[in-house]
């Protein structure tokens, strides 16, 4: 039964859902911070990017892993004193003890160490790239967060332009309904009557638009939360204008302080320096030290020793890798100083914008939207009384209309500028 309400509400709010979806719609009102917590649980791209975390961190416990030791062993496989394949039969040729040698066996087991701190470098990258990794993953959720509220606010108002709407809309039809009846008394003449049902007209067609604009919303929003798509989302709170508790100095210091992009460029820098220490380390040889035993096959029966190896760095000093390192580390210091310089402007920017819509947001009176649903109310009245002719009518209602939606549009305007300044500083400067 709740279900069927709720159904029902949807239908009544919003009479564009057909028969046929209202079987399976389901509306939800919601506030931000309940949207914000389904966004942070379920939205695929989030989920995602996590796993690149989760698989840095892999990388850091691959990079501490020591290198498997080289097993090796040969034996005979022909015995050319009896001509037999696999043959480890007695020979004519006897162990110092007087026991017959059965064959050939040779085991050697070697174990590469890396010198010059290589290990520790790698490790030291791997745990750069994890929090690069982190600093991505806090700049997605930033943009999908701003995104989020962006279509949150859309949808508001564009709801409560629908309800503006639908109030003049059922005003016209009572209007039209009433005028027929004077139409069929001679009281008014035809073109009046007409001229009204143009007006309704143009009204549906704006209520259409702005429906497809409320789906364009609903869809966006179900996007980013990963819902059902026969669930439709109302927002219940418009965000509220607020001052800035910082000036412009203190947005700036904000940005360059929390941006994610500044991070990544930071870690970006550390990873080149470490990566070119790296490089430099590559130049040293590795050590590979071994232990091996010979059953028959050298100076003496039961032979064992040990083997040292490693290259001789005459020709490759992996000179061209370290340059290449030190190039991208200069390359990762011009990047730096352009992302903090376009981060400023950003600030700049956006704050310009908020100024923008906040001092036409003070140049509004309190009392200016009331009289505006006072105006339609009234030219109503006048015209039902005559006192008023049909175009000083259409005129008044399609200015009070025009005037609301245009106050939705500012309202809206300051509350995507405050959330924006949000978004360039990636601080909860308006809470």
């Amino acid at each position: 039964m709740r279900k069927i309400l709720g159904i029902l509400a949807w239908l009544i709010s919003f009479p564009y859902s057909s028969v046929t979806e209202a079987q399976t719609v389901d509306t939800l009102k919601v506030t931000f911070p309940q949207v914000e917590g389904v966004f942070l649980q379920n939205n695929y791209r989030l989920l995602a990017q996590r796993f690149n975390i989760t698989g840095a961190e892999g990388a850091i416990r691959q990079a501490r892993l020591w290198n498997n030791p080289l097993l090796f062993v040969e034996t005979n496989l022909y015995n050319p004193l009896n001509k037999k394949i696999l043959n480890f039969g007695e020979t004519n040729f006897k162990w110092f003890d007087g026991s017959p040698v059965n064959g050939q066996l040779q085991i050697q087991l070697n174990q590469l160490f890396l010198l010059a701190g290589k290990r520790s470098k790698m490790i030291h990258l791997a745990q750069t790239n994890r929090e690069i990794q982190v600093a991505i993953f806090s700049d997605l959720l930033r943009a999908l967060h701003y995104e989020l509220f962006h279509s949150y606010t859309l949808l508001y108002y564009d709801i409560e332009s629908i309800n503006i709407l639908r109030e003049e809309e059922t005003q016209l039809v009572r209007l039209i309904d009433i005028e027929s009846i004077a139409l069929e008394k001679g009281a008014v003449s035809g073109y009046e009557v007409t001229r009204l049902q143009f007006e309704l007209q143009d009204i549906r067609t704006s209520i259409k638009e702005q429906l497809d604009q409320v789906a364009d919303d609903e869809n966006a929003l179900r996007t980013l939360l990963s819902s059902d798509p026969f669930i439709f989302y109302k927002p219940q709170r418009a965000p509220e204008d607020q001052e800035p508790p910082m000036l412009t100095s203190q947005l700036l210091d904000s940005a360059l302080a929390n941006r994610p992009e500044m991070k990544i460029t930071q870690y970006s820098l550390e990873y080149n320096q470490t990566n070119i220490s790296l490089q430099k380390a590559y130049s040293v040889p590795d050590l590979n030290l071994g232990a091996n035993y010979d059953r028959s096959g050298n100076a003496w029966y039961n032979y064992t020793g040990i083997n040292m190896a490693l290259n001789l760095p005459l020709f490759n000093r992996n000179q061209g890798n370290i340059k290449i390192a030190e190039q991208q580390f200069l390359q990762s210091q011009i990047q730096r100083r352009q992302t903090e310089f376009t981060i400023k402007e950003e600030v700049m920017n956006a704050f310009q914008k908020w100024q923008n819509s906040l001092n036409q947001k003070k140049l509004v009176r309190p009392e200016y939207e009331g009289s505006l649903q006072d105006i339609s109310q009234a030219a109503t009245e006048n015209y039902n009384k005559r006192t008023i002719g049909l175009l000083d009518y259409l005129d008044k209602i399609k200015t009070a209309r025009n005037a609301q939606l245009n106050l939705f549009n500012l309202k809206q305007s300051l509350a995507l500028s405050q959330e924006f300044v949000n978004f360039i500083t990636n601080s909860k400067i308006f809470k």
